[in-house]
C-alpha cells in the first residue's frame, strides 16, 4: 500500500510542478504588463473580443445577427465578466490558467506516447515557450484553442487505444466544441478515420470505424447546431461564423502574399472588416444581401482567381507553407518584439518557434518509421497545416500546431541525449548535420519585423487617454518612418491634427491615406469637414462625393454635405439630403429636429 502511494504521487509530481512552473511565469507576465497601455483592449480582435463578452454579460446571449466570429471564447469571456464584474485582470488570470493547464497536457501526451523522460522535456519546452505566454496575454481565443485541442487529441489516443461508443461521444462532443473556437479541429477525424485504420488487424477495423463515424457525427452535431442558431436569430443558415468567405480571400487573391493584408477599402477593426466587406460586396451586386450570401461572394472571387491562375497559386500555396514552417514570427495584430519593452520576462531567452521548428522536423524524421497513436500526432499537424494554408498565416493561426511541435521537437532532443550518453560519435553526427540542415533551412527567410502597427496603437494611447498629443504625433512619425504607406497611421495622425485643429497638417496627413487606399470614404468624409471649416466649400462638396460614391449609405457625409448647402444658402438641397440621411438611419433625433 505504502509503495502503490509513493508511485500514485511520482506519477503526479511531474505534471504539477510542470503546472506550478507555468502558471508562475505566466502570473510574472500578467503583473508585469496589467499597467501597460494595452492592457485594456481599444481595438483589433481582443476589443472584438471584448466587447462581444461585455455585451453577453450585461445580458445580450443570443446577439442581434449571425455570429461574426467565433464564439466561444466570446462566451467564455462574457461568463468570466459576469462573475467578475467585468474583471479584466480575472480575464487574463484565466488565459494564464488555460495555458498552464496546456503545458500540462503536453507532459501527458508527451509522456504517453514516447515515455517519461520525453514528456518532461516537452512540458519545459511549453512552460517557457514565448508565443504561449505572448499570446495568453491577449483577450483572444487561441489560448483556449491550444488547451481543447491538446484535450481532443487525449481523448483521440484514449479513444484510439480501445475504441469504445461512450469516449467517441465525448470526443467528438470536445471536437466539436473546439471547433466553436478554432474550426480546423474538424479536419482531424475525418484524417484519422481515413488513415488510421490501416494499423489496424482487419477485424477491428469495421468496429474502429463505425465508431468512429459516432465521434464526427457528435462533432459536426455541435457545428450543425450553431447553424441553426443562426438561421433562428437572423433568418440566415450560416455555419459558426459569416466572416469565412473574407478570409478566403485575403489569403487567395492576385496581390496575396500569404499573410494577412486586407482589400482596399475593408479596414482592419473586425466589425467595420466584415460591414465593409459586406458593402462592397452589395454594391457589386446590385442587391440587399444575407450575411451568409456577402461571405459567398468573397469566397467566390477567391475560388475564381484559384481557377484562372492555377500556377500563380500554386506558387502561393508553396509561399505559406515556406511561411508555415519558417522559424521568425508573423505578427498579425500585436508584435512580441514590440512587447519587449513592457516586460522583462519577454526579454529572456525564451523558448522560440525558431528553435523549436528544426527539432520537431528532426523528430518527425526520427519517428518516420513508427505508426499506430504517433500517426495521429502526424493526422493534427496536417489537419492545422491545411486549414491554416488555405487562407492565410500568421504566428497565432499556427500555434494550435506548435505543441504537436513541441512534443517531436522534445523526442528529438532525447534522442540526441542518448545518442551522446551511448557514444554513438556516426550517429550523433548525423542528427547534428540534420539539425544544422534544418535550423539553416527554417531560418532563411526573416521576416522584417513591422512595429508600425504597435507605435500607432500607443500612439493613440497617448493621444486620447494620457491628453499628451506631442507625444503621440512623435509615435505616430516613428511608425511612418517604419512603414510610410500605413494608410492606417496616416488615418490616426490626420484625426489627431484634425481635433487639434491643425487643419492643414490634418489635410496633408487624409490625403496621404487616401493615396494608399482609395476606397477610404471616412478619410474623404473629414477632408470634407476639413474644407468646410477652411470655406473652400466646393473642394468639401467633391469630397463629400468621392465618400458617398465609394461607400452610398455613409449617412454622415449626407449630413456633412447637407451642412455645405446651408451655408451656400441651398435650404431645399439641404432638407432633401437630409431626408435621404434619415431614410438609411432614422435613428437620428437631432436631424429629426433640425427637419422640423
Amino acid at each position: 500500500m505504502v509503495l502503490r502511494h509513493t508511485l500514485l504521487r511520482k506519477h503526479y509530481v511531474f505534471p504539477l510542478l510542470i503546472f506550478a512552473a507555468a502558471f508562475s511565469i505566466r502570473f510574472m507576465y500578467l503583473e508585469q504588463i496589467k499597467t501597460n497601455p494595452f492592457f485594456e483592449p481599444r481595438s483589433l480582435d481582443p476589443f472584438f473580443y471584448h466587447s462581444w463578452a461585455q455585451d453577453i454579460a450585461h445580458g445580450n446571449l443570443n446577439g442581434d445577427g449571425v455570429f461574426r466570429g467565433m464564439p466561444l471564447y466570446a462566451y467564455l469571456l462574457g461568463t468570466i465578466y459576469k462573475l467578475t464584474e467585468d474583471s479584466l485582470y480575472c480575464a487574463y488570470c484565466a488565459n494564464s490558467l488555460l495555458g498552464a493547464l496546456s503545458c500540462m497536457l503536453i507532459f501527458f501526451i508527451g509522456k504517453k506516447l514516447f515515455g517519461s523522460a520525453t514528456g518532461i522535456i516537452a512540458g519545459l519546452l511549453a512552460v517557457f515557450y514565448k508565443p504561449f505566454i505572448f499570446y495568453e496575454g491577449m483577450l483572444v481565443g487561441v489560448t483556449l484553442a491550444v488547451f481543447l485541442y491538446l484535450l481532443c487529441l487525449l481523448l483521440l489516443l484514449r479513444f484510439t487505444t480501445q475504441p469504445n461508443s461512450k469516449d467517441a461521444i465525448l470526443t467528438g462532443a470536445i471536437i466539436g466544441i473546439s471547433a466553436l473556437c478554432r474550426a480546423s479541429i474538424l479536419l482531424l477525424p475525418i484524417i484519422t478515420i481515413f488513415f488510421y485504420p490501416r494499423f489496424l488487424k482487419k477485424v477491428y477495423k469495421g468496429e474502429f470505424i463505425k465508431k468512429s463515424l459516432i465521434i464526427i457525427l457528435c462533432a459536426y452535431s455541435i457545428v450543425l447546431a450553431t447553424g441553426i442558431r443562426n438561421y433562428i436569430i437572423a433568418k440566415d443558415f450560416v455555419l459558426i461564423t459569416a466572416h469565412s468567405g473574407l478570409n478566403f480571400y485575403i489569403g487567395n487573391n492576385s496581390s496575396a502574399t500569404g499573410k494577412f493584408h486586407a482589400p482596399d477599402g475593408v479596414g482592419r477593426q473586425p466589425e467595420l472588416m466584415m460591414s465593409n466587406a459586406h458593402a462592397m460586396a452589395e454594391k457589386t451586386l446590385g442587391r440587399t444581401l444575407k450575411p451568409s450570401e456577402a461571405s459567398a461572394y468573397w469566397k467566390q472571387l477567391g475560388q475564381s482567381f484559384i481557377i484562372t491562375h492555377p500556377y500563380s497559386y500554386i506558387r502561393l500555396l508553396l509561399k505559406k507553407l515556406t511561411l508555415f514552417f519558417q522559424g521568425a514570427e508573423i505578427a498579425d495584430f500585436r508584435n512580441i518584439t514590440f512587447f519587449e519593452r513592457f516586460s522583462s520576462i519577454m526579454r529572456l531567452p525564451l523558448v522560440t518557434y525558431q528553435f523549436i521548428i528544426p527539432l520537431a522536423i528532426l523528430g518527425l524524421i526520427i519517428t518516420r518509421k513508427q505508426r499506430g497513436d504517433i500517426s495521429i500526432l502526424r493526422y493534427f499537424i496536417i489537419s492545422n497545416l491545411i486549414s491554416v494554408i488555405l487562407y492565410f498565416v500568421n504566428s497565432r493561426y499556427r500555434l494550435p500546431a506548435v505543441p504537436v511541435f513541441i512534443i517531436f521537437a522534445a523526442y528529438a532532443l532525447k534522442s540526441i541525449a542518448e545518442k551522446i550518453r551511448e557514444k554513438d560519435v556516426k550517429r550523433v553526427a548525423g542528427l547534428a548535420t540534420a539539425l544544422i540542415v534544418l535550423f539553416s533551412a527554417t531560418f532563411i527567410t526573416r521576416e522584417q519585423v513591422d512595429l508600425s502597427d504597435d507605435y500607432n496603437e500607443l500612439a493613440s494611447w497617448y493621444v486620447y487617454n494620457k491628453k499628451d498629443i506631442a507625444r503621440g504625433i512623435a509615435l505616430f512619425r516613428e511608425a511612418l518612418k517604419i512603414s510610410p504607406e500605413n494608410e492606417y497611421v496616416w488615418f490616426n495622425l490626420g484625426r489627431t491634427y484634425f481635433e487639434d485643429n491643425r487643419l492643414e497638417e490634418a489635410e496633408e496627413c487624409f490625403l496621404n491615406t487616401i493615396e494608399f487606399n482609395k476606397d477610404d470614404y471616412e478619410s474623404y468624409n473629414i477632408l470634407g469637414i476639413i474644407y468646410t471649416r477652411m470655406r473652400r466649400l466646393d473642394d468639401a462638396l467633391s469630397a463629400y462625393e468621392k465618400s458617398l460614391q465609394i461607400n452610398p449609405a455613409y449617412y454622415k457625409a449626407i449630413n456633412n454635405m447637407a451642412e455645405v448647402y446651408i451655408i451656400i444658402g441651398d435650404n431645399d438641397k439641404a432638407e432633401q439630403l437630409r431626408k435621404r440621411s434619415l431614410s438609411i438611419n432614422p435613428d437620428q433625433p437631432m436631424l429629426i429636429e433640425k427637419i422640423k
